[in-house]
């Protein structure tokens, strides 16, 4: 068994007494080389470290030591010769060796039995075998941003509908369970919710909107009857998963009427932010009004009391630091990582992307901008499993996982 240290990809990889290598594992967990590989006594399970790294904090930067076990496929006109190797009692090259099959790490075959750098605990087959079943499937797309205009720096506007279109066909022979976007469908103009909203709904599974800051041509009432949302935020439930959606634009200067307790809110807040030099000082963000976040804490604290892991959904990002934050963002923070069933929170509004990993057990993403370049797309299929979230790329978004840091809450 070889641990490769490679630039991209890190392979497990056997080689057989013939001279063959053969793909035996892929590390899809990150990019970190593996080590020591080495067979139980008994030659039925092999033992095979993912290095960590000690210069960045968290559980997700740990080492993790990983269980592999059969049945694995032999092809008998490519078998090697059965005969004991790899200073392995009782084992052949023939146990090992499986043609045309690449065991990748998240299939039933395989158990992370661990994830400290130094301490492995046994686990039960049926319970590992239970974390590497898919329980659901969502597709989500952020800053469609369609408008009828002509391009402005990078973003191309007019390409969005074809886009969102590719992402619904997607989507749907993938048989996603339901389908999120995370704000700026449109661009600026009401008529436009007409001409995108189209290639929005061909997605046939359930569909769930968040608001984002260029979504309020009209007020909010407006615009969440507009997009058919129960509310401008508002929670749902899958298969042990509770999803939260809130709303970034709550208190803002764009999203309510003018002269509104909520717009002057707003301004109020904004001049306050700018006074204190605060990056996030934008009159493009917004924040979380005090009921709002009143709210959040009591389906925080229900999903907990029901056991049930968390994903919250906004538009603007809150971590890392950035121009692009909501204006309360350590508020928010502090009420995700008060709980401590929080896995995942979700957004868009920076085109780029962004990524913040696992603070306090939370991962932090921010979705590409599917808006941006005329020939290229943005957009993700997320598989949800009992111990981590799988982000299946397509077009610029990078694919990552987030393990769950709390897995026995």
């Amino acid at each position: 068994m070889l641990c490769e240290d490679g630039d991209d990809e890190q392979y497990l990889r056997g080689l057989t007494q013939q001279g063959q290598v053969f793909d035996f594992a892929l590390n899809v967990f990150n990019e970190r080389e593996w080590a020591g590989a080495t067979f139980s006594p008994d030659g039925e399970t092999l033992f095979v470290n993912i290095q960590g790294d000690t210069s960045k904090p968290g559980p997700g930067n740990l080492g993790r030591t990983i269980a592999i076990w059969g049945p694995g496929k032999t092809e008998p006109s490519e078998r090697p010769p059965s005969k004991p190797s790899l200073g392995c009692p009782g084992r052949s090259a023939t146990d090992l060796y499986f043609q045309g099959e690449a065991m990748r790490l998240t299939r039933n075959r395989v158990a992370a039995i661990g994830v400290a750098a130094a301490a492995v605990a046994a686990t039960p087959l049926a319970s590992a075998e239970s974390e590497h079943k898919t329980l659901f499937e969502f597709g989500l797309v952020a800053d469609a941003q369609y408008c009828d205009c002509d391009p402005k720096g990078t973003r191309h506007y007019r390409e969005s509908p074809a886009k969102l279109a590719e992402a619904a066909e997607t989507f749907n022979q993938e048989d996603v369970d339901f389908a999120v976007q995370v704000g700026d469908i449109i661009d600026r103009y009401k008529k436009s919710f007409d001409e995108i909203l189209p290639a929005w709904e061909q997605v046939e599974a359930p569909r769930h909107n968040v608001l984002g800051n260029h979504d309020f041509p009209v007020p909010t009432d407006e615009v969440v009857d507009i997009l058919d949302m129960p509310n401008q935020y508002y929670d749902f439930s899958r298969d042990g998963w509770r999803f939260i959606v809130i709303d970034t634009n709550d208190i803002s200067t764009y999203a309510n009427p003018d002269g509104s307790a909520k717009d002057k809110q707003g301004e109020n807040a904004l001049e306050v932010l700018k006074w204190a030099g605060d990056i996030n000082a934008q009159a493009w963000n917004g924040g979380v009004s005090e009921e709002q976040m009143t709210w959040l804490q009591g389906v925080l604290d229900d999903s907990a009391t029901k056991g049930e892991k968390v994903v919250v959904l906004g538009h603007m990002p809150v971590e890392p630091l950035n121009v692009h934050n909501a204006w309360n963002d350590d508020a928010i923070i502090q009420t995700l990582e008060a709980h401590d069933n929080v896995v995942a929170y979700f957004n868009g509004h920076n085109h780029a992307g962004n990524y913040h990993a696992e603070r306090n057990g939370i991962h932090y993403v921010t979705f590409q901008g599917m808006v941006e370049t005329p020939d290229t797309n943005a957009y993700s299929v997320l598989r949800v499993y009992p111990n981590r979230l799988e982000i299946d790329r397509y077009g610029r978004e990078p694919d990552r996982t987030l393990q769950v840091a709390h897995n026995d809450k």
